[in-house]
């Protein structure tokens, strides 16, 4: 499974917490692996070896094995946000009608992760929907999300193929809790998910 293949290394803290506002082309978190492949203003993230190991590992669950739920355990700070990054980018790119939604229950990691994927796939284009953050880009390919600014209006998202949720240790098997609500509606539009 993917969680089996998923073996990473002690993690490395990231330097400082970032927001939305620190989302500039070239900028770099501490202990990240980054390849300028068009000049230093459009840096591309390139995947650690057990990075690549778990995206391989997740493709394959899906898209093989027809997993409807794949579960990648990674610990703090080896990276989740470039794992997402890469594998929302990846499936965007090879499958453009494919809409991707990353969720997770903090501002600071929907930042982080927009600014992640921004740093990975410099010219693609993606929404961010946080009241923490005053955003409210729907209508994107793939979108980052805090679960709190969805939850109410999952309507507004539209069908949704592939659902990512940063931090699943948050969501709660209570049918009434906001991640199982949004499963719930995005299952009934795409019975797919």
């Amino acid at each position: 499974t993917a969680q089996d293949a998923c073996a990473y290394p002690e993690p490395k803290r990231r330097g400082k917490q970032l927001s939305l506002s620190g989302l500039q082309p070239g900028s770099e978190s501490k202990g990240l692996s980054l390849e300028t492949t068009q000049g230093k203003d459009n840096p591309v993230r390139v995947l650690r070896d057990y990075q690549k190991t778990a995206r391989n590992a997740i493709w394959n669950a899906i898209a093989v094995e027809k997993s409807k739920g794949t579960l990648c355990a990674m610990p703090t700070g080896v990276g989740k946000g470039t794992q997402n990054a890469d594998f929302a980018g990846g499936v965007a790119k090879m499958f453009p009608n494919q809409r991707i939604l990353c969720v997770t229950h903090s501002q600071i990691l929907v930042g982080q992760n927009a600014q992640d994927f921004r740093e990975m796939w410099p010219d693609m284009s993606f929404g961010v929907v946080s009241a923490g953050l005053g955003l409210k880009q729907y209508g994107h390919q793939v979108t980052f999300a805090g679960i709190g600014s969805i939850a109410r209006k999952p309507e507004l998202l539209g069908k949704v193929n592939i659902l990512i949720i940063d931090e699943a240790l948050a969501v709660s098997d209570k049918e009434s809790s906001m991640y199982m609500k949004l499963i719930e509606y995005l299952r009934a539009v795409n019975p797919s998910l």
